[in-house]
């Protein structure tokens, strides 16, 4: 009978003798694989691993070793039926349960880049990867933390205020535009966005921009939003995109920000009202 290398690769998805070893339940020959350094690491094409396969059958004190030889788990490999072909799903989530209880977090790799896991929501694993990245990488995982900032908002802000801590960059136009997002409902919360602003030195912070009046007005064909601040600043939100750097005909009174989904029209006194509505109007009846 033909003898294989424990991790030559044996079929089109990717299966090597050690993880078919797991599939077919084998835990003898699978111990024995990985005692002679079969890769508990190694995935087939569908995310699938020993360790995947040994929680199915509650095979825990094996999961330890291949944990501790390297082997996560990828979320993106569990199917619907989560273990249903083995011991059942409810098994199969006690099991992770239990190894979360060991300390042993079996969706962290240690590959995956800060922004990654960031990106991904996972919080908790990102923390861990501060102190060994580098700048450029915690700046562009406090982006993605900003684009993120609806989900786990009290963890997400933690996390980026720590990023700030250790050198991270705040991307102030990423930080404006979700601000202003449209719906309103993909907005980040004034609070989360003040927070940002006040928490980092070089970030300009601006006055107050508690709205005292917020309402919503039909200009051309567009259904702009116009907001009256605290400070006493009046501005207009026209859902208006665009990737150009200088507007004509504005008065030098009005200024105008492009933030990425839209304008943003503003004037310092709101006695300059009807010079902001008119600027307004203009610039959309020529679009």
């Amino acid at each position: 009978m033909e003898q294989h290398d424990c991790n030559e690769i044996l079929d089109s998805i990717g299966n090597t003798p050690f993880l078919a070893a797991a599939v077919a339940g084998e835990w003898t020959k699978v111990r024995q694989m990985l005692h002679q350094r079969a890769d508990a690491r190694h995935k087939n094409s569908f995310g699938q691993n020993a360790l995947y396969y040994a929680l199915c059958d509650s095979e825990l004190d094996l999961a330890i070793e291949l944990f501790d030889a390297g082997a996560r788990l990828d979320a993106l490999c569990i199917p619907d039926g989560w273990g249903d072909h083995r011991k059942g799903k409810g098994t199969f989530l006690c099991n992770i349960a239990e190894m979360r209880r060991t300390g042993r977090d079996i969706f962290f790799d240690e590959e995956s880049s800060i922004v990654e896991l960031c990106c991904r929501g996972f919080y908790s694993d990102a923390e861990r990867k501060i102190g060994t990245s580098p700048q450029e990488e915690l700046s562009l995982a406090l982006t993605e933390l900003i684009r993120h900032a609806k989900y786990m908002e009290k963890e997400n802000l933690a996390l980026a205020k720590k990023l700030l801590d250790h050198g991270g960059e705040l991307d102030i136009e990423t930080l404006e535009c979700h601000a202003f997002m449209r719906p309103v409902e993909l907005r980040n919360s004034e609070g989360y966005t003040a927070a940002l602003r006040n928490y980092h030195p070089s970030a300009p912070v601006s006055a107050e921009e508690t709205a005292l009046v917020e309402s919503s007005l039909s200009v051309g064909r567009f259904r702009a939003e116009l907001e009256i601040l605290t400070d006493g600043t009046l501005r207009i939100f026209l859902p208006y995109e665009t990737e150009e750097n200088h507007l004509p005909n504005i008065p030098p009174a009005v200024s105008v920000q492009n933030i990425g989904n839209g304008l943003l029209f503003s004037v310092a006194d709101s006695r300059l009202a009807g010079l902001l509505l008119n600027t307004v109007n203009q610039f959309s009846e020529g679009k």
